[in-house]
């Protein structure tokens, strides 16, 4: 199951059905046609269990926030899957859509096993993964003995190797014995951590997380797994980030705005 901008790219149409055209606020040209030859960015939002597509939703709002901003449908893949979402076909829709920078942003399972997946099958295709966000990794765990550790400190997130750059956030607040935590993550050298944030109380920060010096550390008792996807500044940072490698396209009568879809 997918959610995203109305009239969505398909391998057989990689650019979508076309919209109309939103006149320019400054009155600049048209940019020309052969400026949509290829896409530029797919940038994909996993989702974590049981979570859907609604305002309600923290990972669908920062999609929403990134729908809106990457709106030219022609130049630009913005996808929203579920966890357990056929993530070979999204990825030969990447694929088919000749996109030159790949960001994956995922929450809970959506980044430990959606992410995961989806890097696997684009590293089929020949291609990496450029950005990758994890909002409280959660592996998924085959057997059912061995999903337990999804609900227990102590467990590993590996970064898949065809992941140029990744970022993390991760709370130490776990409420309850069936309140899955974040995973810490361990990486190849192919990949560069451009930052590691935890959040939790300061007896928990003190108890769960790296030494100071190494990671940032942000002191907020109410944190927990299931909100922490809510968090606006992650939302801001993640938005932040990939505009630097990936600026969205600027406003103009020759782009196709989607806003996303209600």
């Amino acid at each position: 199951m997918s959610h995203g901008c109305p009239s969505p790219p398909t391998p057989n149409n990689p650019v979508g059905t076309p919209s109309a055209s939103i006149p320019s606020p400054d009155g600049r040209p048209a940019r020309p046609s052969g400026l949509f030859i290829s896409h530029k960015a797919a940038i994909v939002f996993i989702n974590g269990f049981g979570q859907g597509a609604g305002p309600d939703e923290g990972l669908y709002r920062l999609y929403r926030s990134a729908c809106d901003r990457w709106y030219d449908r022609r130049r630009d893949l913005v996808l929203y899957r579920t966890w357990d979402s056929n993530h070979r076909k999204t990825a030969q829709l990447i694929k088919a859509s000749g996109a030159k920078h790949v960001v994956l942003v995922g929450y809970s399972y959506g980044a430990g096993w959606g992410c995961t997946q989806m890097a696997r099958h684009l590293a089929e295709l020949g291609l990496v993964v450029h950005q990758l966000f994890l909002i409280d990794p959660v592996p998924r765990y085959r057997f059912i003995p061995a999903k337990i550790k999804s609900l227990t400190r102590g467990g590993v997130y590996v970064v898949p190797p065809t992941v140029r750059q990744v970022e993390v956030w991760q709370q130490v607040n776990k409420r309850g014995l069936f309140d899955p935590v974040g995973h810490e993550i361990t990486w190849s050298k192919n990949t560069v951590v451009t930052g590691r944030t935890y959040i939790g109380s300061r007896q928990n920060l003190t108890l769960y997380a790296p030494p100071w010096n190494t990671v940032t550390k942000i002191q907020d008792p109410r944190v927990n797994h299931s909100n922490i996807d809510d968090d606006q500044a992650i939302h801001n940072a993640i938005i932040n980030s990939i505009t630097t490698q990936s600026p969205p396209p600027p406003p103009g009568p020759g782009s196709e705005h989607r806003p996303c879809a209600a």
